[in-house]
């Protein structure tokens, strides 16, 4: 582990006395002893090292490459994981090299790595997402994503691996920290999968100390609960058991028995369970990880309201009745059409995608328990004029939208003054602002799609591959640029409510808004956000959780087709409860 990231780590990077001696004394010299002062001064003042700053050196590049090598050699990769557990806390907790921004990010990440790489990944790729270009130098960060893509593959979990190391080490508060951080890596969306993976643990924690095995088993308990509850013949038999292996393990008593049964029935029980009795997801959904979210996290987008504004929407259509809340026409039609008229039928189609139902035996919406406030800027011709959808704009933040769909715009490439200034007071208000980036193909751009503050969205096909008419490309912005998209979704064949009834398919940007739009409802209606944030914090937060959890699909990082990958409605949900923003 240490070769693999002595190319580029900044392990040991800087170093101050006090951390130098800590290290020395921890960890290389057995039995502990300190060094005097002195001394440690005379190797900081050597020409091994640099001044970069008030009692703070940086160790040769070459040095520190051979060090870490002869670290992985003689000690092995689990001791320079304690060294990168002990740096990484002190830079935290002392932060010595405030200073240096550039250092201390790079310090705490690299350490960070080495501790919990898929939690560091994310890290980076916020990172990313947000513009901290900061962050070490350009070369340091390709050989870390690269690092991370090679981690993330590895199981089984690092952290439980080293608390059986604890374990067997009889090193109890070792043992809670790393135990505790594998839990929280458990796969949320496989309960089966996670009770087998604390089993195995438990099984391999026969030969440690009693206790280890009792809090593992607690932890079992709470996944067999959920495995459980899909067997309705052996449910009974599988709480009994968990907890009779916790009462077990508690007492101290030898619980090879309970385990070795567990196991075997988990294993019945699984094998035997079926699938979820709902309607079949459309291949769009499926592909985002709607069905997931909606199985694991038990929410649909009630309580949301998500604005559409395009042509109307049919509320009469089966896969809509009772879902359209508010509805106004722009264009100069009855106010109270827009509800139950769609001449053109695009807002119809739209809308299903945002919270259709499966009146057809296939769900198409992605929240379908979300409310719909529609909102006419186009007529029948689909001809529109920018202060109509300008207008819609402000009539939605009356209405209370939680998300904006804009699945229209102008074709041009430089940003509207006026809408910039629409969508910046929008996003401070708090109010998330989907936008299509048009059907123009590569180095084309509709506005408002290509305002920064807006979650401009491409178009992929079945096999995630950026539709040829998709827009993209780079927008000026005072002496900078950025790129646009920043999210890609299912945007070819995609099954959707027709205008008086039936559905059919429809391919473009538009419908890749409309499922975005679904997904932020999603996430809203799973997580905490909206309680615990308000304002610029809360959208930011939004788009955080959606651009680091995305499906990277093109290059490393952004890039003008795929933006920051294909949005994962489940993982965004992950992603934000990972945050803090859990229900």
């Amino acid at each position: 582990m240490a070769t693999a990231l002595a190319a580029h780590a900044a392990i040991p990077v800087a170093v101050d006395p006090t951390l130098l001696n800590l290290i020395r004394s921890r960890f290389f010299i057995d039995p502990p002893d300190v060094l005097p002062y002195t001394v440690e001064a005379e190797l900081l003042l050597s020409p091994l090292f640099r001044s970069i700053g008030p009692d703070l050196y940086q160790m040769d590049s070459d040095l520190r490459d051979l060090l870490l090598a002869d670290l992985d050699v003689r000690y092995g990769a689990e001791r320079a994981g304690e060294v990168a557990e002990l740096l990484h806390q002190y830079s935290v907790e002392t932060s010595p090299w405030t200073g240096l921004p550039r250092l201390d990010a790079a310090q705490r990440l690299t350490s960070y790595s080495f501790i919990d790489p898929d939690s560091a990944a994310q890290a980076l790729k916020r990172a990313d997402a947000f513009g901290s270009h900061s962050l070490a130098d350009p070369q340091w960060r390709v050989a870390m994503r690269e690092d991370f893509d090679r981690t993330s593959r590895a199981t089984p979990s690092r952290s439980f691996d080293r608390a059986l190391s604890a374990a067997k080490a009889d090193r109890w508060k070792d043992f809670l920290v790393l135990f505790a951080r594998g839990a929280e890596r458990l796969p949320m969306h496989d309960s089966a999968g996670s009770a087998r993976v604390l089993l195995d643990l438990g099984r391999r924690l026969t030969t440690a100390p009693k206790a280890y095995l009792g809090l593992v088993a607690e932890e079992l308990v709470g996944v067999i609960d959920a495995v459980a509850g899909r067997s309705p013949v052996h449910g009974r038999q599988l709480r009994s058991l968990a907890r009779d292996l916790l009462r077990a393990a508690s007492a101290g008593q030898d619980a090879s028995a309970q385990l070795q049964e567990l196991g075997r029935l988990l294993e019945d029980v699984t094998s035997q369970s079926a699938p979820s009795p709902r309607a079949r997801a459309s291949w769009a959904l499926r592909r985002m990880g709607v069905p997931l979210a909606w199985s694991e996290f038990g929410v649909d987008g009630s309580g949301v309201r998500v604005a559409v504004l395009a042509t109307g929407t049919d509320g009469q259509h089966p896969d809509l009745v009772g879902k359209v809340w508010a509805s106004y026409d722009f264009t100069g039609g009855p106010e109270d059409a827009a509800a139950s008229v769609d001449p053109n039928g695009y807002g119809t189609s739209l809308a299903s995608l945002v919270a259709g139902g499966d009146a057809s035996g296939e769900a198409i919406g992605v929240s379908p328990g979300a409310r719909l406030l529609s909102a006419v800027v186009l007529r029948a011709d689909g001809s529109g004029r920018e202060g109509d959808l300008l207008a819609a704009l402000e009539w939605a933040e009356d209405q209370h939208a939680d998300v904006v769909v804009i699945p229209l715009g102008s074709s041009r490439q430089e940003r509207s003054p006026i809408f910039a200034e629409m969508i910046q007071v929008i996003d401070e208000l708090g109010i998330i602002v989907v936008c299509a980036v048009g059907n123009e193909g590569h180095g084309h751009l509709l506005t408002p799609g290509n305002e920064p503050l807006a979650i401009g969205v491409g178009s992929t096909d079945r096999e995630d591959e950026a539709a040829s008419f998709s827009s993209g490309g780079v927008v000026p912005m005072d002496d900078d640029v950025y790129v646009k998209p920043d999210l890609v979704a299912p945007g070819v064949d995609i099954r959707t409510a027709q205008a008086g009834g039936g559905w059919r398919p429809m391919s473009g940007t538009g419908c890749s808004a409309g499922l975005l739009g679904g997904a932020v409802a999603l996430l809203l209606s799973a997580t905490s956000i909206r309680q615990q944030l308000s304002g610029r914090e809360l959208t930011e937060s939004v788009r955080q959780c959606l651009y680091s959890s995305a499906v990277e699909l093109g290059q490393s990082g952004k890039d003008e087709r795929y933006g920051w990958g294909l949005v994962d409605a489940y993982g965004a949900i992950r992603e934000a409860w990972s945050l803090g923003f859990s229900m």
